[in-house]
């Protein structure tokens, strides 16, 4: 290879902003040449270089991978069945908007789930604006995808802004969840606050903000288009 070939002979990595993802595929590296026993000692290092800590370089997603990976050198496979996810529960109403009587009226939230970069569910429809809107009171967001699913999984959570002085409504980022289904447990996944892509310290959620995943095992055969995702 171009690194074992010449000792003076260096790998250029690097991202969007050199952070997160260079992290990630970097460490994982590291770790699985056995430079480093763990994943966590080569990001240890990463972070000493750039003059940063591991909160201030990855979302929580991309922590949540550098664990799988760490999984995948201890000799924990992922493991190869679909799963069908059959609800989606999202404790306690983020503060995604204010109501002429400035009271936190609402959110107006949709889901979405991406399998390599192609959309394979959405719970709302295009063609109508039409979104329930929830108050701090109402306290839970239910959905009921009943989508089967299998390896890498990007799940978007946005809510439809209502600008009414405006032609088209415009929709945020509430959070976002990367994860494999091969390594959820006891066909649930529940993720707190902290280990969501874009809640951070937002003062839009509450402490108790959590979102829980819930799954049943498919007996559907993996189509061949997925069986890269536990080829590892």
């Amino acid at each position: 290879s171009w690194l074992n070939a010449d000792k003076d002979n260096v790998a250029v990595v690097h991202c969007a902003t050199g952070r997160g993802r260079t992290a990630v595929g970097a460490c994982s590296y590291l770790a699985w040449k056995g430079q480093f026993d763990s994943v966590d000692k080569a990001l240890k290092l990463f972070c000493g270089k750039r003059n940063t800590n591991p909160r201030a370089v990855l979302i929580p997603s991309q922590r949540r991978y550098l664990t799988y990976f760490t999984s995948v050198l201890e000799g924990r496979r992922p493991s190869s069945r679909p799963k069908i996810l059959r609800r989606i529960v999202i404790h306690t109403i983020p503060k995604m908007e204010r109501n002429d009587d400035k009271d936190y009226v609402v959110c107006r939230p949709f889901v979405q789930i991406f399998k390599d970069g192609k959309m394979l569910y959405s719970s709302r429809d295009d063609k109508n604006n039409e979104l329930k809107g929830y108050r701090i009171k109402d306290e839970t967001i239910k959905f009921e995808p009943n989508v089967p699913l299998h390896g890498d999984v990007l799940l978007r959570c946005r809510h439809l802004t209502d600008k009414s002085n405006e032609e088209k409504m415009v929709a945020t980022s509430v959070f976002r969840i990367a994860f494999n289904t091969g390594y959820v447990q006891r066909d649930s996944l529940v993720l707190e606050r902290d280990e969501l892509d874009g809640t951070g310290s937002s003062k839009k959620f509450q402490d108790s903000f959590r979102v829980e995943m819930y799954f049943q095992e498919s007996d559907a055969s993996v189509p061949s288009s997925m069986k890269d995702d536990v080829a590892i």
